[in-house]
Parts: C-alpha cells; structure tokens; sequence
C-alpha cells in the first residue's frame, strides 16, 4: 500500500521531461516540489552534506535568468545543461536525471566553468 502510493506521489509531482525537473529545481517556487525533481539517491547526498532538502530550499536564494537548454536523452537516462544567477553569481551547471516510474528525477549535477 505505502509503495503504491508512494508511487502515486511521484507520478503528481514528477517532470515529465529532464529539462522541467531541472528547470522545477531551480525555479524552486515550493520547496517541497523542488526536493520532489530529486532523485532519492541524490537527495540522500545532498541532505548529508547540507541537511534537510525542505529546509535547504526554504532559504535558497531565489534563482533569476534561468535558461535550461540542451536536453540530451539516451534511454531512461539524460542530460541536461542550466544557467542561472542566484546571489549576485552566475552559475553554468550540468544535470544528470534519470527515468523512474514515469518521472524524471535529478540524479546529480555539477558546475561548468
């Protein structure tokens, strides 16, 4: 029961694309969807090195002139390029995603220089 709905869950809240999970994470407009693009693996990560995802979000500054762009998909696996600035920084970065049930879910991400 708890797996189908967890299930559930990911299918109302999960992108439909790579390029939206990236763009739905960075735009960051609820934490909780924005912790939703991550997949559980990568967000386990993250929360070790930063603490809880929700929490993260909440005080995350606000990305503006954000440009997701060269979505590239190879079976249930992605990338993606980002650029945004956040804080007075301008920020080049490339995501992995993965498909999972459906859903398109970040898998990680690193800078460009």
């Amino acid at each position: 029961m708890v797996g189908v709905l967890a299930v559930a869950l990911a299918l109302a809240a999960g992108a439909h694309s790579p390029k939206e999970a990236v763009q739905r994470f960075i735009e960051n407009r609820s934490p909780a969807d924005a912790c939703a693009q991550l997949a559980p693996a990568y967000k386990a990560a993250i929360q070790k090195q930063y603490g809880p995802c929700i929490q993260g979000m909440k005080i995350q500054p606000k990305a503006t002139h954000i440009r997701v762009y060269d979505q590239k998909i190879k079976g249930a696996k992605a990338t993606v390029q980002a650029r945004y600035d956040a804080n007075g920084a301008s920020f080049h970065e490339l995501y992995t995603c993965a498909l999972s049930h459906r859903v398109w879910l970040i898998t990680g991400s690193k800078q460009i220089p």
